[in-house]
């Protein structure tokens, strides 16, 4: 068959291999498959990161708080009206925001 021929009803065109298509499929399933569990690992891992780097943080602040402060240690409020703590600074310093 070549293109331009003519076509009669009901002549065979082609012939489908199912087992290379059926080869394809399960090829491509198991990838999908095999990525989805990357992406949730790569997930695990960044939420422990996360926690990590968070506890790192938090205990930065602890070493770099005042003793007269105590645990937290407020401040006079600001212009805005609110209250800041030593470690929601120092942290917010370092991007990490608790909570």
């Amino acid at each position: 068959m070549q293109q331009g021929d003519e076509v009669k009803q009901g002549q065979l065109l082609a012939v489908i291999q199912p087992e290379e298509w059926k080869a394809d499929m399960a090829y491509y399933a198991d990838s999908e498959q095999q990525s989805a569990a990357h992406v949730d690992q790569a997930e695990a891992d960044l939420r422990y990161q996360e926690a990590q780097t968070r506890d790192g943080a938090e205990q930065a602040a602890a070493r770099l708080r005042p003793p007269c402060m105590g645990s937290g240690g407020g401040f006079p409020k600001g212009p805005r009206g609110t209250t800041a703590t030593f470690d929601s600074l120092v942290l917010g310093k370092l991007g990490v925001y608790a909570g």
